[in-house]
């Protein structure tokens, strides 16, 4: 025993020795780090493979935006179908009116206008456009005809207002293209007077700026003078039948079954080429009637001025829809607050009836193109997700030699396969940028562009399992399947 080996033993006193399984585990952990240290030379082989790799390196670019285009065509059909959807719905202008229980008529109805007033407050119905209309008879014309027909002592007080109804109508209206007759025209064949135009019919109402108070049932007091603008338009057949010409006055008799009046017109147009050429309109205020106190028996009549008689009732009605992609809203609305429906009376005896039918059948055949496109969506994506998965299968599967050939000249399993892996993961991921973008400048933003990365993920799987499959490949055995 000497000094050296005293100190030896010394030196080792305090000290405990690492166990071999601490040292086992360092020795891997050194062993896993060399292996996937991916060196100069490794990134070097996957760069030279991307530049050589010529018509395979393109290859895989060129699927992925063939997969692009693939999903490109049923994803711009949705699209296209979605803009069509948006047009019809921002451009129909979908139409109402009024009907009776039957459904059969728009027309002689009774519209009260409390309820009327009920519908005109809902925010899915606009533009409300209304009809009254009484029975006329023509007096005289400015143009020096004079009613021989007419002879107050032949005729009797109790059935001159029954005789009156079956004359002529003469239609009251806030608007000429909603009226009998020139409902549905786009463009009505009127001839105006200098100074008139279909403005005539719109303008605001002068009578009720006078009106002060009720005065029992439909009658209100009325303080100032009748400033009510008495313009008619006829129709061409009516000017020849009496010689008159635009211009001219016609004083007639009219009722509207309740009052006889005698008021006297300004022709202010003329029309032609509709079917009751007997119709004559004015505006609506023109249908509050002054009373007038008629002596059957002379004709003569007294204009008073201190009573105006409202109807409180319209003949017929017409409305819009403010928006027709509230067309569902707009009808539970009509249920829930109390319209009746076509033979079926609820609490409110009105009938609007939406004319819809056509709008309906445009958007529920574009709904169904939308809904059929979108069914095929999800086995579109599986067959782009399998597509990716089987292209890098086979292309992986014709490079078996190369991968054989790195592990018989001494390359780790795990070196090769990040090399080969991250060569075809730029592959794919370039191939996809380039679908995505295509799909995007094609058909702008839409959520089925995802659709394009579905082809990546399969690829990146197929690349995975390709890879870990032809791992152990001896070089011999590829060789000989080969041959």
């Amino acid at each position: 025993f000497c000094l050296g080996d005293m100190r030896v033993v010394l030196s080792g006193i305090g000290k405990t020795p690492k166990p071999k399984k601490e040292k086992k585990e360092k020795r891997q952990r050194i062993r896993k780090a060399r292996m996937l240290d991916l060196n100069g030379a490794s990134f070097k082989y996957v760069l030279l493979s991307l530049i050589r790799g010529g018509v395979r390196t393109w290859s895989v670019i060129l699927i992925c935006a063939m997969m692009a285009l693939f999903v490109l065509v049923p994803s711009n059909a949705i699209r296209h179908y979605y803009k069509e959807e948006e047009e019809l719905a921002s451009s129909a202008q979908i139409t109402g009116f009024f009907t009776n229980y039957s459904g059969k008529t728009r027309y002689d109805l009774v519209l009260p206008t409390t309820m009327v007033n009920v519908l005109e407050d809902s925010e899915y119905l606009t533009n409300f456009h209304y009809n009254q209309s009484g029975h006329y008879m023509v007096l005289s014309t400015g143009s020096g005809y004079v009613n021989e027909d007419f002879d107050p002592d032949k005729m009797y007080r109790e059935n001159f207002i029954d005789n009156l109804c079956c004359r002529p109508r003469i239609v009251y209206t806030d608007h000429i293209r909603y009226a009998p007759e020139f409902q549905g025209k786009k463009d009505p064949d009127i001839h105006w007077a200098d100074g008139y135009d279909e403005s005539f019919f719109s303008k605001p109402y002068s009578v009720n700026e006078h009106v002060t108070g009720y005065a029992g049932g439909s009658y209100f007091f009325y303080n100032g003078p009748d400033t009510r603008i008495m313009g008619l338009i006829v129709s061409e057949g009516f000017l020849e039948r009496y010689g008159t010409a635009l211009g001219d006055t016609v004083e007639i008799v009219n009722t509207d079954g309740v009052t006889v009046n005698v008021e006297t017109y300004t022709i202010v147009g003329s029309f032609a080429g509709l079917a009751n050429e007997e119709y004559v309109y004015t505006r609506m205020e023109n249908a509050v009637k002054f009373s007038v106190y008629i002596d059957i028996i002379t004709g003569k009549g007294e204009r008073e001025l201190t009573t105006v008689y409202f109807d409180n009732s319209y003949d017929s009605g017409y409305f819009e829809l403010v928006d027709a992609r509230q067309i569902k809203e707009a009808k539970q609305w009509l249920r829930q607050v109390g319209f009746s429906r076509v033979h079926s009376a609820s609490f409110y005896r009105l009938y609007p009836i939406l004319e819809d039918a056509e709008f309906c059948d445009a958007a529920e055949k574009l709904e169904k193109n939308i809904g059929y496109l979108q069914s095929i969506i999800p086995m579109i994506s599986g067959f782009i997700l399998v597509a990716g998965f089987a292209s890098a299968y086979l292309l992986m599967n014709r490079r078996r030699t190369e991968i054989a050939i790195l592990r018989s000249i001494g390359e780790s399993g795990k070196r090769v396969f990040f090399m080969f892996f991250a060569e075809q993961f730029v592959l794919a991921l370039l191939g996809s940028v380039l679908s995505i973008g295509l799909f995007l400048l094609v058909t702008g933003y839409s959520p089925y562009y995802l659709l394009s990365a579905g082809f990546f993920a399969g690829y990146v799987l197929g690349c995975v399992f390709s890879l870990i499959r032809m791992a152990g490949n001896n070089l011999l055995d590829v060789l000989c399947d080969k041959e």
